[in-house]
């Protein structure tokens, strides 16, 4: 049976999932017509949905939350650079700042990731504690740096 504090931070945090799985399918669909917001809105929103469904049947303490969460991070960097690299080989024109956030975040969530890994030696609240940051940092860049198109070129207001 998982303890109290195991279940209070999986409602907390499916809870916050839940929103942003629906959040990111309506912009994903709202953005159909633009194929590089659209391909990259679809592809993080179905990590999501498969995060999501993985904390709800499959994990059951916090060694399955942090494994769990890790391989959402890493996939996370993955897809945030090679998104870099999408846009940097498109015909759009893309403001360098934008790759520059992209990356660097990318890179943040997966050095991030195999720190949090590799030094916690058990350490919960290590872990934990590197989750939230990893997952502000996320946050941070989705809410600050939010792609838009106007007159045919990707900006970032």
């Amino acid at each position: 049976m998982p303890n109290e504090s195991f279940l209070n931070i999986s409602y907390i945090l499916i809870g916050c999932l839940v929103p942003g799985l629906i959040l990111g399918m309506i912009t994903a669909l709202k953005r159909i017509n633009k194929h590089i917001q659209f391909t990259y809105q679809v592809i993080h929103a179905f990590a999501i949905f498969f995060y999501l469904i993985s904390l709800i049947f499959f994990c059951s303490n916090f060694e399955d939350l942090n494994n769990y969460t890790g391989f959402y991070f890493i996939f996370y960097a993955f897809s945030e650079i090679i998104f870099c690299n999408f846009l940097f080989n498109s015909s759009e024109t893309i403001k360098s700042s934008t790759l520059i956030v992209r990356i660097a975040t990318g890179l943040a969530c997966g050095v991030g990731t195999v720190v949090i890994f590799s030094f916690s030696d058990g350490n919960q609240a290590f872990k934990l504690i590197g989750d939230g940051i990893i997952f502000s940092i996320i946050g941070f860049s989705i809410i600050i740096f939010r792609p838009v198109i106007k007159n045919e070129k990707l900006a970032i207001h």
